[in-house]
């Protein structure tokens, strides 16, 4: 959010700084609690794969793009029509952009967790449906 925020909208200074306390306030709040708790180093256990090094997948990578590969597709047609075919607006630009960006970090994310199983690939969801969209807007019978 902050880099997209700074890249796409444009963030002042006083944004930037009120998105920095507004996304690490709850870490450090969550990190508080387990410290009074003397849970923290537990807390420390299940947190992202950036503080342990062994990985555990239960599905392979291609098992993964056989089932992604259709959405997938659909999703990168539906940009390029959506982009090339349609005007859009500066609006829809950058709703358009947020949504790469929000998909590139999406992807980004399997190198954090630790346990890497289908039901995370939710996070996929909705950038892809809103390209998907698109494809299907494009050839609307008016």
């Amino acid at each position: 959010m902050i880099l997209t925020g700074i890249a796409i909208s444009g963030f002042s200074f006083r944004q930037l700084m009120l998105s920095l306390v507004g996304y690490t306030l709850p870490i450090l709040l969550i990190a508080v609690f387990y410290y009074w708790n003397d849970g923290l180093q537990e807390a420390i256990d299940i947190w992202p794969l950036i503080f342990k090094s062994s990985r555990v997948l239960f599905q392979s990578y291609w098992s993964w793009l056989i089932i992604g590969a259709f959405p997938i597709l659909l999703s990168l047609v539906g940009y390029f029509l959506g982009a090339v075919l349609k005007g859009s607006t500066i609006n829809q630009q950058k709703q358009r952009q947020l949504v790469i960006l929000w998909l590139i970090f999406a992807a980004a994310e399997f190198l954090l967790i630790k346990n890497q199983a289908g039901y995370q690939l939710i996070i996929f969801v909705p950038g892809l449906s809103y390209l998907i969209t698109q494809f299907f807007f494009t050839f609307e019978e008016e």
